[in-house]
């Protein structure tokens, strides 16, 4: 058997499987897959992980060498949570910080004043200033002072830089499963992406087959309706669920099929980091949508509408002229013009119920 991750899942297959018949075989026929070979994935020089838990997947980007201790978590994969299963659960979470752990680290706790985190730093810290009692903590509040018994500098290793809102969704019962370097822009000269589907698939391959967002301001228990109108723009653009590349930068791509609509500024200025979904709002590309592949400043000319929470290396790697899957949580829900019995089943399907 030949074993491959497909969209992150570890899946084995028969020796000899192509990528069409065997694995993807429903997957329209005009939009690409990215495809990286197990050397890209060893060899990948980039300090950006994909942390998946089971409320959704967030992305880190570190400031420097990972830990040891999670290195070796991101090398063995989902296995370290089959071996141990307490390793990377949910331990504790308030308004101000998330945490998973327990496990042994070498850090040396200072124990001083407080330190002043931002929304998105990611600490390693320990309780009760024992490194036995280790955590990963995820900062989820605006700018605040806390004392995660951390190293000297307050043991700040990386920032969330894509799937910001999973961190406001976890409960007591999730867990970190798998984490993973992800592919940049810098190493997809030898990663690729294709329509091909006589694919031969080789041992430790990862294929991306699609990309997912989250609206702007939506979460299951509470939605923020700031961004609406430019939300509602994306969401139009992303019925049919396909994404083309109209142009690929060194920074983003963009894909202009709605180019020159209508599209106004809304809500505030929002930093433009790797994964992060915006609408031109003027210009000549007024109406574009633009996936950011890299982190750049804020800009008025932009509203941002959304945000990558999976198969950001699917955007890096696709070029000009290419079309892949897109999908956008939630889904349009659009039932003008439909027969009442049609709208029901329809309304019906996503949640809603009719008393008449």
């Amino acid at each position: 058997m030949t074993e491959i991750r497909l969209d992150g899942e570890r899946l084995e297959v028969a020796k000899g499987a192509v990528l069409g018949g065997d694995i993807i075989p429903g997957h329209p026929l005009e939009c690409s897959v990215a495809v990286i070979r197990p050397a890209d994935t060893k060899t990948a020089a980039t300090r950006n992980i994909r942390v998946t838990t089971t409320a959704g997947e967030v992305i880190i980007e570190l400031n420097d060498v990972l830990p040891s201790v999670l290195q070796d978590k991101i090398s063995s994969g989902a296995s370290d949570t089959v071996t141990h299963p307490d390793i990377l659960v949910l331990k504790w979470a308030d308004r101000q910080a998330a945490s998973f752990g327990l496990f042994l680290t070498d850090i040396v706790p200072e124990r001083s004043p407080p330190y002043r985190y931002a929304r998105g730093d990611v600490i390693l810290g320990c309780g009760g200033y024992d490194p036995g009692q280790s955590f990963l903590i995820f900062s989820k509040a605006p700018p605040h002072i806390a004392d995660h018994g951390a190293a000297t500098g307050g043991g700040i290793i990386g920032r969330v830089v894509s799937g910001m809102s999973v961190l406001e969704d976890w409960k007591a019962t999730d867990a970190i499963t798998v984490m993973e370097r992800i592919v940049q822009s810098a190493d997809a000269s030898s990663a690729f992406a294709t329509t091909g589907r006589d694919l031969l698939l080789e041992e430790g391959m990862s294929i991306i087959t699609y990309v997912r967002a989250r609206a702007a301001g939506y979460r299951e228990e509470d939605i923020d309706t700031t961004r609406a109108q430019s939300v509602e723009h994306l969401l139009l653009t992303y019925r049919s669920g396909r994404y083309h590349v109209s142009l690929d930068a060194s920074t983003h791509i963009r894909d202009d099929r709605m180019r020159e609509s209508e599209v106004f500024y809304e809500g505030e200025p929002h930093s433009r980091f790797e994964g992060t979904v915006t609408v031109r709002v003027s210009g000549r590309n007024r109406g574009s949508a633009y996936i950011y592949t890299d982190d750049i400043p804020g800009s008025p000319n932009h509203t941002a509408v959304g945000s990558v929470e999976h198969g950001i290396e699917l955007a890096h790697i696709a070029g000009a002229g290419e079309t892949f899957l897109f999908r956008v949580e939630p889904a349009q829900f659009d039932i003008r013009g439909m027969a009442l019995s049609d709208a029901k089943v329809f309304a019906e399907n996503r949640g809603y119920h009719s008393e008449c």
